[in-house]
């Protein structure tokens, strides 16, 4: 299917319940090596994600939240701690 039989099938817009652009992200994983979050003219927070593509994926938000998970058998590099210093 192309990009634009999808947008423009029936079920895109006529039935709420398959409908993408009205759905709401309830989480998100990204897998990159380069973010930066930075303080933006507004006052809000923006992050901005650089893909190897060369594409920038650039959030405003009013507020963040931040989880640090562990992965099994990694370790952090050296001088870099993680939650409350370890």
């Amino acid at each position: 299917m192309t990009s634009r039989e999808f947008v423009l099938s029936d079920w895109y817009y006529g039935d709420p319940e398959r409908c993408p652009h009205d759905a709401w992200l309830e989480s998100c994983e990204i897998f990159e090596n380069f973010t930066e979050i930075t303080l933006g003219s507004s006052g809000n927070v923006v992050h901005e994600t650089y893909f190897r593509s060369g594409c920038v994926w650039k959030i405003e938000a009013r507020t963040v939240s931040y989880l640090f998970e562990a992965i099994p058998g990694k370790h952090l590099a050296a001088g870099i701690a993680g939650p409350g210093g370890k």
